[in-house]
């Protein structure tokens, strides 16, 4: 500011008069012809006592002066004067300049995503072979159901390890089957079906009906019969009864989606459990 121009405004503040000042934003400059931007009355300032001897400008300047701030100091002023410096020293410090440089201001953006290692070449670790999908599973346990069905020749089931609760409202479950199994083209052209669950004490009961080429219903398995001439295994106390809604291809499967029509929970029980080629029980 001019010294004509502090003087002026040291004189308004001393008096006590309304400054009367434009508000405008930063870098703004109404050019030509433009109105200018909104204007703001500051109210009266309070009058500072001028001591005895001072001029009411002189006073101003004094109670506004600010404080000065500390000097710098510069690398060069920090530096021992004629201490030698080493080349340690000197690559110490061009480091220190070079992170100065290259440091992120204020408002900068910085970045904490660790870059991806290259994908990896070796064939066997990235092949999606059929053993090496299985071997993903093994350490995955499954609750274990018997899943039977009325066949045109008599009753037929099988061992799965796929069921899943796909909704509540309403109550539909799901569950997998190879189409080149002998007990898809009775799933595909039946109603209905019974799901079994599996307990402890049902080991041998699995393995049998997970067994090709044999009579799964012959004796030693007993059963009985529901009004829709759905095959109850005996024994087995919490089961479903379901209605075949939605078949659905995948892959080498397919997609079974059934509706729940009737569930029977007589009690609390141990889940057999299949884990790493095996059967066991919690």
């Amino acid at each position: 500011m001019k010294p004509e121009t502090r003087q002026a405004t040291g004189a308004r503040e001393a008096t006590g008069a309304r400054e009367v000042i434009g508000v405008q934003e930063p870098g703004e400059v109404p050019g030509p012809g433009e109105a200018r931007g909104p204007r703001e009355v500051l109210a009266p300032r309070e009058v500072p006592q001028v001591p005895a001897g001072q001029s009411a400008p002189e006073a101003a300047q004094t109670a506004e002066a600010p404080e000065a701030p500390e000097a710098a100091q510069t690398p060069e002023a920090a530096e021992a004067p004629g201490a030698p410096q080493t080349p340690e020293a000197a690559d110490a410090l061009g480091a220190l300049e070079a992170r100065a440089r290259t440091a992120p201001t204020q408002g900068d953006r910085v970045s904490t995503v660790t870059p991806c290692p290259p994908p990896s070449t070796e064939a066997p670790d990235a092949s999606p072979a059929p053993e090496r999908f299985k071997a993903a599973f093994r350490g995955h346990p499954a609750g274990v159901v018997v899943i039977t069905v009325p066949g045109s020749g008599g009753p037929v089931g099988f061992t799965a390890t796929s069921l899943a609760s796909l909704s509540l409202d309403p109550p539909l479950v799901s569950f997998s089957i190879n189409s080149a199994a002998s007990s898809w083209p009775h799933i595909r052209d039946g109603d209905t079906a019974v799901v079994h669950f599996l307990t402890a004490g049902h080991e041998e009961l699995a393995r049998r009906f997970a067994t090709s080429g044999i009579d799964r219903f012959a004796a030693p398995t007993r059963y009985g019969l529901l009004p829709g001439g759905e095959p109850l295994l005996d024994g087995v106390v919490n089961w479903l009864l379901i209605s075949l809604e939605e078949l659905i291809p995948a892959g080498d499967h397919r997609l079974v989606i059934g509706r729940v029509t009737r569930a029977v929970t007589a009690a609390d029980h141990r889940p057999l459990l299949y884990h790493d080629g095996a059967y066991h029980s919690l």
